[in-house]
């Protein structure tokens, strides 16, 4: 289980975005994406679409199998389920908990407005980061605990409103899929190495890990 160190998030764009071109070119990809007009409209709609439903789903899975194998009693609770509903509630505890997407959503406020005993005076520019709405100890009791029994489906992982993630029943089916067909199918899986050696992605928007060394 791992994924090939990538430099900065920039050059990883850029050489997604050559590879795809290239594949436009050669006849990979449909006919209509190879049409001169709105090329790169249609180019950057495809890496959205490779990042939006592959990295996201990849990294989730990665850390979440490391995550569990870390909370060996909430693994076996995912693994020896019977109950669709014990899966799903662990799926929605996880993406609270981990919460992958660090892009911050950019704000300004249209008039004042007072939250929390804050006032945003209108104009002010806001950062809405959903790795702290989802840790927020007035909706999630004790949030830095992992808790696969909570009830977490008002987290923030997919967002919100207009811009709430439309893969998020996709992603949901997978990685209800994969944790418990993994244990089960590999039941003495576990990490090797000291967690301070494991590489994670503290230079990309979507957190992970480079890779998880695994054996069984």
């Amino acid at each position: 289980m791992a994924a090939s160190r990538s430099g900065t998030p920039e050059a990883t764009r850029k050489a997604i975005l050559r590879r795809i071109r290239s594949r436009s070119a050669r006849g990979v990809l449909p006919a209509w994406s190879r049409a001169p007009s709105r090329r790169d409209s249609r180019v950057r709609r495809k890496l959205l679409l490779l990042l939006g439903g592959h990295e996201t789903t990849a990294n989730m899975i990665s850390l979440g199998t490391l995550l569990l194998l870390r909370h060996p009693e909430r693994l076996a609770l995912i693994r020896d389920a019977d109950d669709p509903a014990v899966i799903r509630d662990a799926v929605e505890e996880l993406l609270r908990y981990l919460t992958i997407v660090h892009l911050g959503r950019r704000r300004t406020a249209l008039e004042d407005i007072e939250i929390a005993g804050r006032t945003i005076k209108a104009g002010d520019g806001v950062i809405l980061l959903g790795e702290l709405a989802n840790r927020d100890p007035s909706v999630f009791p004790e949030p830095d605990r992992l808790d696969i029994t909570r009830d977490a489906r008002r987290h923030q992982a997919f967002g919100a409103g207009a811009h709430h993630c439309v893969g998020q029943p996709l992603a949901r089916m997978e990685l209800q899929a994969i944790y418990p067909a993994l244990f089960r199918r590999i039941p003495t899986l576990r990490a090797v190495g000291d967690l301070d050696a494991i590489p994670f992605k503290y230079d990309a928007v979507i957190y992970g890990l480079h890779e998880l060394p695994v054996t069984w």
